[in-house]
């Protein structure tokens, strides 16, 4: 089994003046993450995949390419411009 390392991340406690600025910053799952993830999940083509703060995507498109016919629906908060 692939072991797992998580990156640290400053908490807002840390940084007060930025409080509510980043609430789940952006922090990308790497490829044997995902792939444990994917393992786990056991995805068939009838399944459909929703992934809360899907950030660039990159779980749904390995999940995608693993499991043709599967379906996937991503979401995230995106800054407006």
């Amino acid at each position: 089994m692939a072991s797992l390392e998580a990156s640290p991340v400053t908490s807002d406690e840390q940084h007060p003046e930025r409080i509510g600025e980043n609430l789940a910053p952006f922090n990308p799952s790497m490829g044997p993450v995902i792939d444990v993830a994917l393992d786990m999940l056991q995805l068939t083509k009838d399944d459909l995949l929703y992934e809360l703060g899907c950030g660039d995507g990159r779980v749904m498109i390995a999940a995608a390419l693993e499991t043709p016919g599967l379906r996937c629906v991503g979401g995230g908060k995106w800054p407006v411009a």
